[in-house]
């Protein structure tokens, strides 16, 4: 049997009745503690249970081959801090091992994407999709798109700090990394007044919340790892009574959804922009031609798709918006097909 044991947040002393049980049971107990400098040391964890603990890399646990050969003979258990199957190693070794005959059980344990809204007083159901920030360029992109989407639908977004052996990536490098990448991307989300929550040791005695702009957290002093960050969309009014009451924040007017704007709400009043700039000069161009071809019915259907292109816009129809400006460009460039007139686009 192959144990996946999460040992929750606060150590050693978060660990479940169940989960205790089965690593005082099993022959051999595997502590794997990559992604949480607070999880409990293998020495910590052998002290408390009263018997051998074994540390083991991410590489150990993501090779498994080891693992699953001894969970053939005997009982063996992967612990981890937090929930194990929140990490996607421990998922493909679950696969692994099932395919490969050994049967497994899973004893969950409190983790952050579980503890996170309770603590903040947000509504769990109000949360999208979680993202983690690395000190890596190219996966900022990543998590851009993640908050951007997210707020577009009216949900908060989760992000949760990488953390290395070697390398320890703080709150403040994370927002700074995401407000040069925002403006890079001209999204204008990480803009000094998003409303954020930084969390630091989430559910340990010491942890710490702070709630507030962007531009006043960026300074603030976070402590030890591990660390989240919340980018809520809209608040609740039971969700902006909760953060004012347990972090003093000032929460009533919070909604950073109006920094998410759709593409379509971007780039189709552009492109109407330029469509009508371009239908000027066509019919200033036109007017200097002797034409055998009659094209005033042709340009008046431009200049109709360019107002239903802003009318479908402010109705919320994004689809018809740009239809309708497609439609209208396309008329235009038709002129230029045609060999009448070489379009100035």
């Amino acid at each position: 049997m192959l144990y996946f044991v999460g040992l929750g947040l606060s150590g050693v002393e978060s660990i479940t009745l169940e989960a205790l049980k089965a690593l005082k049971g099993c022959k051999t107990v595997y502590l794997e503690r990559y992604t949480n400098p607070s999880a409990p040391s293998a020495k910590e964890l052998a002290e408390f249970l009263g018997r051998d603990v074994v540390e083991v890399s991410r590489e150990f646990v993501e090779d498994g081959r080891r693992i699953l050969r001894e969970a053939k003979e005997a009982d063996v258990a992967v612990a981890c801090s937090g929930d194990p199957m929140v990490a996607t190693t421990h998922q493909e070794l679950r696969v692994r091992a099932t395919k490969e005959g050994v049967d497994t059980k899973i004893i969950h344990g409190t983790s952050i994407v579980g503890c996170i809204a309770g603590e903040l007083g947000l509504h769990q159901y109000k949360f999208g999709k979680t993202v983690t920030v690395t000190a890596s360029p190219p996966t900022h992109s990543t998590v851009l798109d993640t908050v951007y989407w997210n707020l577009l639908r009216g949900l908060h977004t989760l992000l949760l700090v990488e953390w290395q052996p070697n390398r320890t990536l703080t709150p403040n490098e994370a927002l700074k990394m995401l407000m040069d990448a925002d403006e890079e991307a001209r999204l204008g989300i990480f803009n000094p007044n998003l409303f954020t929550i930084v969390a630091a040791r989430l559910c340990q005695r010491n942890q710490l919340i702070k709630a507030g702009l962007l531009k006043d957290l960026l300074h603030l002093d976070y402590g030890e790892p591990p660390y989240s960050i919340v980018i809520p969309a809209d608040l609740h009014f039971t969700e902006a009574e909760a953060l004012e009451a347990l972090f003093k924040s000032e929460c009533s007017n919070v909604n950073n959804t109006q920094y998410a704007k759709s593409k379509a709400n971007v780039l189709v009043p552009r492109y109407v922009e330029k469509t009508r700039a371009t239908l000027k000069k066509v019919r200033e161009m036109l007017a200097t031609k002797e034409l055998k071809l009659n094209t005033s019915d042709l340009l008046e259907n431009v200049d109709c798709y360019s107002s239903d292109a802003l009318r479908f816009l402010n109705e919320g129809k994004t689809e018809l918006a740009i239809l309708s400006i497609g439609y209208a460009e396309g008329l235009l460039d038709s002129l230029r097909f045609i060999g009448l007139v070489e379009v100035p686009w």
